[in-house]
Formats: C-alpha cells, structure tokens, sequence
C-alpha cells in the first residue's frame, strides 16, 4: 500500500493510493495489460500474474481526477516467475485526460504520494537520484516528481 502524508503546520494523513482489480481499470490500462499477457502467451511462458499491489489508483495530478498506476516489475507471466525483486525500474500512470487515459513512464516505483493544497501531490520514487546532487551524506537519494501538464516533471530530491 502507497502512503500519503500532507506535511505542515499540522500533520495529517492523505488520502492513500487504492489498490484496484483487474476489472476495475480503464480500457487503456486493460489494453497495457492485455498486450503482456500476449506476450507471455507468445513466449509460452503460460499467462499473466497481476499480484496484489500492482494495480492502485491515486489522484495525482490536483485536478480531481483518478490515475492508474501499474508496477511493473510486480508483473510476471505464470512460468517465468521472477526472483524476489530488489527494486522496480519502471512504473506505469495512467493519467487522466480529455481524450481518455494516457501512459506516464516513471522511473521506479512509487514510494509515497505527499498531497499539497492547490497543487499537484508530490510523488517520491524509488529509482536513485544524482548520487553527486544528493544532499545526505550516504549519496542515497529518490527523486520527487509532479504530474504537470500530462508531463512527469522531477521537481526535487529526497
């Protein structure tokens, strides 16, 4: 489960990420995960495992709406179970938009997801940030992002 913690004068807990099921997602979520499971046929590996944890919804954008993440390193197909993963490289947000939803790389997965008034949440990843630019001493560093425009904009380091 994603957490969300508003930081200020008082600090409260956000609204957090929402797993969701399969048959919960938005059509162009179902087509992402009905092309791995494609794959996973086409290879013979037998069929897509979703676990859960690797579906949620969250607002993320500030505008009110729902997206959909899916964390892909949590996918498998049935015969090509992966080794326990260390850490995900690569995340899908399924933002909303006037045209349906659309696909947001992020590097990592999500961590947290920090709600601020009037604008976007804060979204920190797991991916590695700057090792040179990072502010603590053990170079340990995740970058935080906004959704801005339909875009992932890295908006600082934590």
């Amino acid at each position: 489960m994603f957490l969300c913690i508003v930081l200020g004068g008082e600090a409260a807990i956000g609204e957090p990420a929402r797993t969701v099921s399969r048959a919960e997602v938005p059509s162009a979520v179902e087509a992402e995960l009905s092309t791995r499971e494609i794959l996973c046929r086409l290879e013979e590996l037998g069929h897509l495992i979703i676990p859960e944890g690797a579906l949620a919804s969250a607002e993320l954008t500030g505008e009110g709406g729902r997206e959909f993440i899916v964390t892909l390193c949590r996918l498998a197909c049935s015969k090509k179970m992966p080794e326990v993963a260390v850490a995900c490289d690569q995340s899908l947000i399924f933002v909303s938009t006037n045209q349906g939803y659309e696909p947001l790389k992020m590097p990592g997965e999500i961590l947290d997801i920090r709600p601020q008034p009037g604008r976007p949440p804060k979204i920190l990843s797991s991916s590695f940030s700057d090792h040179a630019a990072c502010p603590v001493a053990d170079g340990v560093c995740n970058p935080l992002y906004e959704i801005r425009g339909g875009e992932l904009v890295q908006v600082g380091i934590e």
